[in-house]
This record gives C-alpha cells, structure tokens and sequence, in this order.
C-alpha cells in the first residue's frame, strides 16, 4: 500500500474528533491533509515565476441530530482546533435538520496497490524540474522554425498526505503524487497564426516526457497553418480524444445524482434507456492503477470502486456520494470529492472515460472516407444548451478526401446534439487520451455527421 508523507496527522484527527465529542457533537469527521508543491512557469527560455510551497489543514463536519455544521483550519495548535471545534458544533446547532446528512461507515478498501506514490518527485532536485519547464518550450520551439511565441508554459508537481477520519470508525491515510506538463505555443507564417495546446500528467516522476508534450503542441499548431474554410453542410466527423474529453468533461456533471435529484441533469429519468451507441461505454474508475484520481477511499472515507456508467449504450446508473445515496435509496459508489481541506464533499467524478475501441486513427480515416478530423473547439460550456445538449461551437481541424488529410481547415462552427452524436458514433479508437490533469480519458470517435456551418 502506500507509504504516507506524515505519520502524525491520525494523532491530530483523533484529538479534533475527541473534542468534537466531548463538546457536543452527535458524530463527528476529520479530512487533514499536508502537501508539498513546485510550480515552475516559463516564457521565452527564462523563468517567468517560480513558486514552491507548502500546505497543511483540516476540515471539521459535525453533526447535531440531523444538523450539519463544517469548519477548516489551516492551524493545528491547541487554541486554534478547540477553537474550531466550538465554531463547527455552534454552526451545526444553528442550521437546519436535513435527514439526508450523513457520514462514512467503516469498511475496508480494496487491497490494491495504486500506484500513486512516487517518492522522486517529492526528493527531485529543483534544477532538475526547472530544466523540464525550460524543455516545455524549447522543444516546440525546435520542432519547427514557424514556432515564434509562447502563450503558457508551466510545468507542476506536487506529493500529499490525506487522512479521513470519523467517530464511526472510518480511519485511513494515504499519499498520492503528481507530475504535470502544458505547452501551448503559436506558429507564425506570414500573416497567419495558429495555436497548439499539450499536457500531460503522471503519478510517476519519470513517466512525464516534457519533451514529447513540447513536440505535440508544436505539431498541432504548425499542422493548422494554411487553414481554409469549409463549405457549410452536414458531413461525418472524427472528434480527436482531446476534443472528446471536452465532451465527457460536460457530461461527466450530468451524471451527478446530485444535480439529477436538483433537476439540472437532462439524464433524470433515463436510467436503463439507451442513450448512446453501443459502441460507446463510460467507466468512473477511482481504482485505475496509476490514476491521477486515484484513492483508496473518496473524499469522506468510502471505498472507491470502478462504476459502470453506460454500458454499451445502456445507462446504468448515477454516481453517489453519502448523502445523494441516501436521499436517493441506493449505495455510495464512493464519489465524494474534495479540492481541498476548506471544501466540504460534492459529487464528482474520479478517472471518468469511455472505453477504448479497436480501431486506430489510420482506419477511422479510412472509414470516414470524406468529411472533417476535428482537432480543437472552443467555448464547450458556453456552446452548449444544458437543457437540451444542443450545442454550437467553433473548431478547427483537418479536410479529409479520400482517407487521408488533405489540408487545415479553420473558422468554422460544429453543431449538433450531444446525445443524437453519443447515438451516431460509427467507430471508436483504440487509444486513450487523458486531459484535465488525467481527470477524463477519452478515444477518437467516428460520428455518422454534424452540421458545418462554414463558408
């Protein structure tokens, strides 16, 4: 399992959880966690900032009857957790009853080996991370002359603690890392100008190739370079897996129960319905080996599992935390997420993907024939209607003709409906793409057609 950063930090829950019960409270829940981070922005081979820094706190619920009061501190003095304590047990008793509210029971989680923790990327030297902020961009810029500025450069990592711990017996510790690299250049040529975007995200120290992520991100602008518009009409479309995980990030809020129970999934009432193709199925896997979202139990101490969301097709279920389980009749799926000790437990996803296909880029070219390798859009959220998942935004890609690219093609808009294109996905990809610091994995599909509205 994994060795923890900090071995004190189950002394410091046990007292808070202690004094929350000798000052009152019904139940009581400790989130503590330490990190350590390196953060290194670049521009123009030189460092434009560099910041490295370390964290520490706590988050307090309690409960009083039904009554749920949260506090945090980033303090683990004497005074400051009874202070805490006082001011947590004081706001429970002044909110409203809620039935629904709920803590973690005790269970056991998976005995699996994540492989989150990498010790080297707490004890890597500082000249060594620099010299992968540097790498971000020198070789963009040594993949093509045309590579003339840089918009964003950063390469971060980070190691954590995290402990949860509550008065029904949940007591678990664990410590996660985290490498990560983003180049977004432009290439110049003439008047013309175009941007590219990379990242990439490991757990483990050595798995990040800062060089490859400066490469793609330079290819990806130079290939836009020249780019022509498009003639209006509908035509079938190959979405990239970056551009997909665009996708399967806004849908990833749908399947919430949380906003399902609020009325804001237009998924509510769709359980067991068909709302894709069957090609397409779509994992919340919190046990993936190596994942960025991995843990060993979610944000309030229950195990985290890998959760069938669609099965070919077929909808399956929501995802759960506590309390959306309980108001909802059906068990956590071990969805309650945190961003940090000052947040309180939401519903959210862990390593959300759809499952890889069988066919690679070259075949899903060929399968296509004629029509568009869309490579980037812009605007997801604000394109896209949350009331009925029509969508309307810019994108950039590349013309097909007969199986091959042919050339850029620029300015122009994709619409369609998000569930009638999960419905007309022909072919799926046979290779995973992660974004979102590794938060959602996604393949090339092959849809049937969207509408281009272009020149």
């Amino acid at each position: 399992m994994n060795k923890p950063l900090e071995t004190n930090l189950s002394d410091i829950a046990q007292k808070v959880l202690d004094l929350a019960k000798r000052g009152g409270a019904d139940e009581a829940e400790v989130f503590i966690e330490r990190s350590s981070s390196t953060t290194v922005f670049v521009k123009d081979q030189a460092i434009e900032n560099l910041t490295a820094k370390d964290t520490s706190g706590l988050g307090l619920r309690v409960l009083s009857g039904s009554a749920l009061g949260f506090g945090s501190s980033n303090r683990f003095n004497q005074a400051s957790i009874e202070k805490l304590v006082m001011d947590t047990i004081a706001c429970a008793k002044g909110s409203s009853p809620d039935e629904f509210n709920c803590f973690a029971e005790s269970k056991a989680p998976a005995e699996i080996d994540l492989q989150i923790f990498d010790k080297n990327v707490q004890s890597a030297p500082l000249d060594d991370k620099i010299k992968r902020g540097l790498l971000l961009e020198s070789s963009a810029r040594a993949f093509d002359r045309r590579i003339k500025r840089t918009a964003y450069i950063v390469y971060g990592d980070g190691v954590s603690t995290t402990g949860v711990f509550n008065t029904r017996g949940v007591a678990y510790q664990f410590s996660a890392s985290s490498s990560q690299g983003v180049s977004w250049v432009a290439a110049l040529d003439g008047k013309d100008t175009e941007s590219g975007l990379a990242e990439d995200a490991s757990t483990n120290y050595s798995k990040l190739d800062c060089e490859a992520i400066g490469r793609e991100a330079a290819q990806k602008a130079v290939a836009l370079l020249g780019g022509e518009k498009v003639q209006s009409g509908k035509m079938p479309v190959i979405l990239d897996g970056r551009t997909v995980g665009e996708f399967l990030d806004f849908f990833s809020r749908l399947i919430s129960a949380d906003s399902v129970q609020k009325g804001k999934s237009m998924l509510a009432g769709k359980l067991g319905q068909k709302i894709a193709s069957s090609n397409i199925s779509i994992f919340d896997d919190g046990l993936l080996i190596g994942g960025l979202q991995s843990a060993p139990v979610d944000g309030i101490g229950y195990p985290q599992q890998k959760t069938v969301v669609i099965e070919n097709g077929e909808l399956k279920t929501f995802v759960y935390d506590c309390y959306s389980g309980k108001k909802g009749n059906m068990p956590s799926t071990g969805n309650a997420r945190r961003e940090s000790y000052r947040s309180r437990p939401i519903v959210g996803t862990t390593n959300f993907y759809i499952e890889r296909g069988e066919t690679g880029r070259e075949d899903l070219l060929a399968e296509m024939g004629k029509g568009i390798l869309i490579t980037s859009i812009r605007g997801l959220f604000a394109g896209l209607d949350v009331a009925t998942g029509d969508f309307s935004i810019p994108a950039q890609g590349m013309a097909i003709q007969s199986g091959k690219a042919d050339h850029p093609v620029k300015d122009f808009q994709i619409s369609g409906n998000l569930f009638k294109m999960l419905t007309d996905v022909l072919l799926v990809g046979d290779e995973l793409v992660w974004s979102n610091a590794g938060r959602y994995g996604a393949p090339d599909i092959l849809v049937k057609e969207l509408s281009i509205a272009g020149s």
